[in-house]
């Protein structure tokens, strides 16, 4: 394997690759630690950028009267709120005394799909069902869209493991970690993309065929298994070293801080019971699950093909353009939505997958797209490992 792996690694495509990574995940750490912003004054226009906005925001959180989103708090908030005659200037200072309840409350008191503009047709006394509402809506959502009850029971059970009440904190640093994951995680699908194009067509292309047709009648399972190990083991090298510096950069720039909240605090109809830290690990494992699975499948493209033009062509076009036609049809059940919805490949688009519902049956027992779509690529994997080094050895005898 080691061979092999060494193969990959020389080729000049990957080299490039690497250097682009590193270029890509410093511009995405900058512009992601920028995006944060801060107003010192609520009577002024002037903005705090970066790691500075950051801090002062945790500072917001930790001076806060409460560290938990207690349905008195949020009603004393928006007693608060109500006091002030110009509600721009009501907004400001709720998000500066009450940090996090104005952006939890417009989300939850809007609908699934939308969240309101504003507060101002939230009662006070409307907020004692606040921990309840998002069990009724998303209820109601999954009976008007035709979702199985079991499916709707199964959905409620996560909402009821839900810790309560929410722990407030400033979590838009590890917001900002997965988008800059998702956009990494998309590049290093292309790089497998292009670095399994030649996988076992580069021997063809050498003139070297004929050579290894002419070792033992086996040989070519063994270099076959060896070049599926190969790429799976450069593409994770390749993820685990991104994922770790982008995780790094975010610890050494803005900290830990807020990674016991719940992810309801920020996605207030999602149905998973996890906190911040939990759903990075998740979103760091089906990501590698499925840069794995899009190796994989360009590497059995190139393998039928044995050519590295057609197979790079077809695998581009076979992988991406699903991507392409699920955003045009959106949240619609047909068959293809359901199909589309399963390849391991949207499991990189994680905020899009944690606040996803229980879409799909296995065995009779209701799951979502994400884990569908892991279990997908696991099996393909399984498979592909004893498949197609067989299919490499018969290509070589020929």
């Amino acid at each position: 394997m080691n061979f092999e792996l060494k193969k990959i690694k020389g080729n000049t495509v990957y080299k490039i690759s690497l250097l682009l990574i590193v270029l890509l995940i410093l511009g995405v750490s900058f512009v992601s630690i920028r995006s944060d912003s801060f107003i010192e004054d609520i009577n002024s226009t002037s903005h705090i950028k970066g790691i500075k906005a950051s801090k002062e925001w945790g500072k917001v959180y930790e001076d806060a009267p409460s560290k938990e989103l207690t349905v008195d708090y949020i009603q004393k908030a928006l007693r608060d709120y109500a006091s002030y005659s110009d509600t721009v200037k009501g907004e400001l200072n709720l998000r500066k005394d009450y940090p996090g309840v104005l952006d939890i409350l417009t989300k939850a008191y809007g609908n699934y799909e939308d969240s309101l503009n504003d507060i101002n047709g939230v009662e006070i006394n409307e907020v004692d069902n606040f921990y309840a509402r998002n069990r009724q809506v998303i209820k109601s959502y999954m009976e008007e869209k035709g979702f199985s009850q079991r499916k709707i029971d199964k959905a409620d059970n996560y909402l009821k493991k839900i810790k309560i009440p929410y722990t407030l904190s400033y979590v838009k640093p590890w917001i900002n970690l997965w988008k800059a994951m998702t956009i990494v995680d998309y590049f290093l699908c292309l790089v497998a993309v292009v670095l399994s194009s030649r996988l076992f067509s580069l021997e063809k292309e050498q003139k070297m065929e004929e050579l290894l047709s002419t070792r033992k009648s086996r040989a070519g399972l063994v270099i076959g298994r060896n070049k599926v190990k190969a790429i799976c083991l450069a593409v994770t090298q390749l993820y685990f070293i991104s994922s770790l510096s982008l995780f790094l950069i975010k610890v050494f720039t803005t900290g830990l801080s807020g990674m016991g909240s719940q992810i309801q605090i920020e996605y207030v109809f999602s149905i998973y019971p996890v906190n911040f830290l939990v759903a990075t690990v998740g979103h760091f494992l089906v990501g590698w699950i499925a840069i794995v699975f899009v190796s994989i499948l360009a590497g059995w493209i190139n393998i039928l093909t044995m050519n590295t033009t057609t197979s790079l062509t077809i695998s581009t076009v076979t992988i991406f353009f699903p991507l392409l036609l699920g955003k045009l049809l959106g949240e619609l059940q047909g068959p293809v939505s359901k199909f589309i919805g399963i390849l391991p490949i949207n499991n990189i688009d994680f905020i899009k997958n944690i606040k996803s519902l229980p879409a799909y049956n296995l065995l009779g027992i209701p799951i979502s797209s994400m884990a569908m779509g892991s279990l997908l690529a696991i099996l393909v994997f399984i498979i592909s490992f004893f498949v197609m080094p067989l299919i490499f050895n018969s290509k070589l005898k020929k």
